[in-house]
């Protein structure tokens, strides 16, 4: 956003063409992560909920209390059918569905493995168990980044150098 922003007034300013536009490149599963209270909204840490987002410095609790209480509608899991021909949730599925889409997006995500993988892989199931994989899975990828960041916060001294040598 930034090299946008300096190349666009750069170009603005002096009437030329001369740095190239340039447009963001977002590729994976998760590419926009939505909130874990409503499906339709994007995951921001300036929602009033804590429990909407997780915080790369939550505890393995705080995920797992989180995970649990994520909004999610009575039917279970979808099936294959609700991927496209290029093994992407339909339309449908998003709109009407769109707390599962943001479930299974995260798994895939965190799991590394395909949208089309995790979905069959959780086809039919209900949420209870799915939300017990994804908070395993969640709580093992995100706990060594969250060990590290609070050993970081928690290291004033070093946190102090890094700002004295960013002046």
């Amino acid at each position: 956003k930034l090299t946008r922003d300096i190349a666009e007034r750069f170009n603005s300013d002096f009437q030329v063409e001369y740095f190239p536009i340039t447009e963001p490149v977002i590729m994976g599963n998760a590419t926009r992560v939505m909130s874990l209270r409503d499906g339709k909204n994007k995951m921001s840490k300036s929602d009033i909920s804590d429990y909407s987002r997780l915080n790369l410095t939550d505890s393995a609790d705080d995920i797992s209390n989180k995970i649990r209480k994520a909004k999610t509608d009575p039917l279970p899991l979808p099936d294959l059918s609700c991927l496209d021909s290029e093994d992407r949730f339909n339309e449908d599925i998003i709109i009407n569905r769109p707390e599962a889409v943001n479930l299974l997006n995260i798994y895939s995500a965190l799991s590394n493995e395909d949208t089309k993988t995790v979905v069959s892989k959780f086809s039919e199931k209900q949420f209870s168990f799915f939300k017990n994989e994804l908070n395993q899975l969640s709580v093992e990828t995100l706990s060594p980044i969250t060990k590290e960041m609070r050993k970081i916060l928690d290291d004033k001294s070093y946190l102090e150098e890094i700002l004295n040598k960013g002046r």
